[in-house]
């Protein structure tokens, strides 16, 4: 009987997840830009702000982060893009973008 309890509990959370899935979406057609890369971000003066507009693009949106957090709470840590959807559920790619706009502000003020 407790194999059966636990069959029916993790069916029940495949369902969750994936009618979660088609309420939020879980897949983005945007395109992923990692922590790492954003860490690597250069102001350019003459392109500011084309820079400051595509980081703003880069913000997930509050679908994109619910579908993150769920998903990581649903699947192992060991899978992959993990890590992103961490970063992205608990808003470290907001914090980055905000970091990267702030620079662009200091490499290009007018004196």
């Amino acid at each position: 009987m407790p194999t059966l309890m636990q069959s029916s509990l993790r069916f029940g959370k495949c369902v969750l997840f994936v009618s979660l899935c088609s309420l939020v979406g879980c897949a983005s057609n945007r395109p992923s830009y990692g922590v790492d890369r954003m860490a690597e971000f250069v102001p350019d003066c003459r392109i500011a702000e084309q820079q400051i507009i595509w980081l703003n693009t880069l913000r997930p949106t509050y679908s994109e982060k619910v579908s993150a957090a769920f998903t990581n709470r649903m699947i192992p840590i060991a899978t992959d893009g993990y890590r992103d959807r961490y970063y992205i559920a608990n808003n470290q790619i907001d914090w980055w973008v905000n970091r990267n706009i702030e620079q662009v502000y200091q490499a290009c003020q007018k004196s």
